[in-house]
């Protein structure tokens, strides 16, 4: 089996840390989203290697991939952002079998028992939440799903697509996505993969939904530093030793981090090597090399090396930016 990760995306709605950063390795609770995923994945027996689709600052996702797991790796660039389907398309030349198709800015943890001997067609997983109006959802019936639908204004189902699928046979799902693009069947201007799977079911496909354990969206602000805070909290605290300050868990604080006569946490991410002196931190990301001084932040995230003093409140700064307030 293979899994094919798409992390082809700009992640626009991550900047300004995404001009500089590949948006799978940004980190949360101190290690980058793509750990999360990429663990999950090795630890199934029969995965055989990792097959990426990237983009966007892709060189730096290939280095880390290689530089930290030993499963084969494949990687193909799409050059043109036109949709989740072209770029599963991509990779039919690596990929004949059953694989997982899944996007790379998501935390998951869902129960892959049985996948060698299921004999439907393919498995979305999918999660039952409250306001599903954002997001792509499965109708089903009898245990298989009828139609997918994509960011519906009104509710057609509480079953969101949680962006990961298993596929029993990719020649089936390449076809469709052949079929697809023929059609020119697009949403919004793209071609997602809810339509490439409305393309199977046309064709006869069978495919059943299966409801994840956990999944957790890192794909704004906002929920990048939620995704953080509850990542500490499932994972606990790592801690170094500090100079005359206050450490209110759960908290994750890298090795090399000076952190002298402050407060730190709860919810706090601090990578390697930052400074952070005579300040109170809670709920915020810091990057490897940033320093923090004489400040009270919140709900923050900062840049990698950036410089940072004499701030209050929110912050959103990027590598090697420089803010000062002065009194």
């Amino acid at each position: 089996m293979k899994s094919i990760i798409l992390v082809a995306g700009l992640g626009t709605r991550m900047r300004p840390h995404t001009f500089t950063t590949a948006k799978p390795l940004l980190p949360v609770a101190g290690y980058p989203t793509l750990k999360y995923i990429l663990d999950m994945l090795a630890a199934i027996p029969a995965m055989d290697e990792f097959v990426f689709v990237v983009g966007h600052l892709g060189d730096q996702i290939e280095t880390w991939v290689k530089a930290n797991y030993k499963m084969p790796a494949h990687f193909f660039v799409q050059r043109e952002l036109n949709g989740q389907a072209p770029a599963v398309a991509l990779t039919r030349e690596s990929v004949r079998g059953a694989a997982l198709v899944l996007f790379g800015d998501g935390i998951l943890d869902a129960d892959f028992a049985g996948l060698s001997d299921f004999r439907d067609d393919a498995i979305a997983f999918v999660q039952a939440v409250a306001d599903p109006s954002r997001l792509g959802v499965a109708l089903v019936e009898n245990g298989l799903i009828t139609k997918f639908v994509e960011k519906s204004p009104t509710p057609v189902s509480k079953l969101a697509l949680a962006g990961m699928y298993f596929v029993r046979e990719m020649p089936q799902m390449y076809a469709a996505i052949d079929e697809q693009i023929a059609k020119n069947i697009r949403t919004k201007g793209e071609f997602y993969l809810a339509d490439t799977f409305n393309v199977m079911l046309a064709q006869g496909a069978r495919m059943c939904a299966r409801e994840i354990k956990t999944w957790v969206d890192a794909g704004t602000i906002e929920s990048w530093i939620e995704c953080n805070r509850l990542m500490l909290e499932r994972n606990g605290s790592r801690e170094i030793p500090t100079t005359a300050s206050q450490i209110i868990p759960p908290v994750f604080i890298g090795d090399g981090a000076r952190i002298v006569n402050s407060t730190i946490g709860p919810f706090v991410s601090i990578s390697e090597n930052a400074v952070i002196e005579n300040s109170r931190v809670s709920n915020s990301i810091v990057f490897a090399g940033a320093q923090i001084r004489d400040c009270e932040l919140r709900e923050s995230i900062i840049g990698e090396q950036a410089n940072v003093r004499g701030a209050r409140g929110k912050l959103n700064v990027g590598k090697s930016s420089i803010v000062q307030v002065n009194d």
